[in-house]
């Protein structure tokens, strides 16, 4: 007889039930833990990918929250620049640049020959603009600090354009008085359109 089957006649008691469990626990192995495997590492990616997801979500909701933030402030800077920069009506815009004109002419020795101004709507705004055109007369010097008045005032006037000219020259200095044509505007709150 040989060696394996004296053993398993001897065995037999413990050995059957040891070669059942083997082979059961190869079957579970096999039928239950590789696939549970599988799905655990599928369910890992997802939950990855979930928390993936997550973090651009929170990323979007932060971006669109200080979105909403900064419109909000930009809203309330734009009601407070209306209501505190702009000019109420046309009236009050006409008069402010005629007065800091006649202010900035004044203070800079420049002698303020003629202005006309026109009123305008603009078109899909519920902004109207007050443009006035002046011609003045001054040394360069002049001229210059007068600019410099109008360009620094702190109310809401716009310098569009400046035309210079020269005029005559006299035999003292060679240098004759400029004449300015100056465009300034500014604008107020109209009608919405």
């Amino acid at each position: 007889m040989s060696m394996w089957r004296r053993m398993y006649d001897e065995r037999r008691k413990v050995m059957l039930p040891l070669v059942a469990f083997l082979i059961a626990s190869v079957a579970i192995f096999a039928l239950a833990v590789v696939p549970l495997r599988h799905s655990v590492t599928s369910d890992e990616a997802e939950a990855q990918d979930a928390t993936l997801r997550l973090a651009h979500a929170r990323l979007d909701n932060k971006n669109a929250t200080n979105a909403r933030a900064r419109k909000e402030e930009a809203d309330q800077e734009l009601k407070k620049f209306y209501a505190e920069v702009l000019p109420g009506d046309q009236a009050k815009s006409v008069n402010l640049v005629l007065f800091w004109v006649n202010q900035a002419a004044k203070e800079a020795r420049v002698q303020l020959e003629s202005g006309q101004t026109d009123a305008a709507a603009l078109h899909d705004s519920a902004l109207a603009r007050v443009a006035c055109h002046f011609t003045l007369r001054g040394d360069y010097q002049d001229i210059r600090r007068f600019l410099y008045k109008l360009e620094t005032a702190q109310q809401f006037v716009i310098i569009e354009k400046v035309e210079l000219a020269q005029q005559g020259t006299t035999l003292a200095n060679q240098t004759g008085a400029l004449e300015v044509g100056l465009d300034v505007a500014t604008y107020f709150r109209g009608s919405p359109r």
